[in-house]
């Protein structure tokens, strides 16, 4: 989840609403937030540099030489990317009935609904173990209902049992949830 500070940060910076915002993947939230802040430590290494060579150029001499990374260190680095992009996209899936769904990424708006079902407490406690199998269900619910808006829960939970069985082949049951 975001916090009230990187929405802000978002509101400012993009001019974004809230309501926008609150329907963009957290994985695309999180990645730009990232961008943001690496542009933003860019920009204020670049004015530390210019008064680090100034520095540079009155204490230097013959017998000491001293570069601007020697006073400020070196340029910040991006940020890892949490998720490859591959990872964010749609995902389709088929159930064991035979059916296919296309999954959204998850949202804010989807984590909202999440909390309003599972309560604050429940849900961060959930959430830091792995998630017992109406929360998976339900995840998969939202994630399926932006592109399906008919699809009930016992039809997500086809989704959530096939999605069982790929656990049993390497893949993990709450990598749905690992997005945010």
């Amino acid at each position: 989840m975001m916090n009230d500070a990187e929405i802000a940060l978002l509101i400012t910076e993009t001019g974004w609403t809230l309501e926008y915002i609150r329907d963009q993947p957290l994985l695309h939230l999180r990645n730009l937030l990232n961008e943001i802040s690496y542009r933003r430590a860019v920009e204020v290494y670049q004015s530390r540099y210019n008064s680090a060579m100034i520095v540079c150029a009155l204490i230097n001499s013959r017998e000491s030489h001293h570069s601007p990374e020697d006073i400020i260190g070196h340029l910040p680095e991006r940020r890892d990317i949490l998720m490859s992009l591959e990872q964010s996209q749609q995902k389709t899936v088929t159930t064991s009935s035979g059916k296919t769904y296309t999954l959204s990424s998850l949202t804010i708006n989807m984590m909202c609904e999440l909390q309003q079902k599972f309560g604050k407490t429940e849900m961060a406690e959930l959430l830091s173990k792995k998630p017992d199998f109406e929360m998976v269900r339900m995840i998969y619910y939202l994630r399926a209902k932006k592109n399906h808006p008919d699809i009930t829960l016992e039809e997500a939970g086809e989704i959530t049992a096939l999605s069982i069985e790929k656990e049993e082949t390497g893949e993990r049951i709450d990598s749905s949830i690992k997005q945010v």
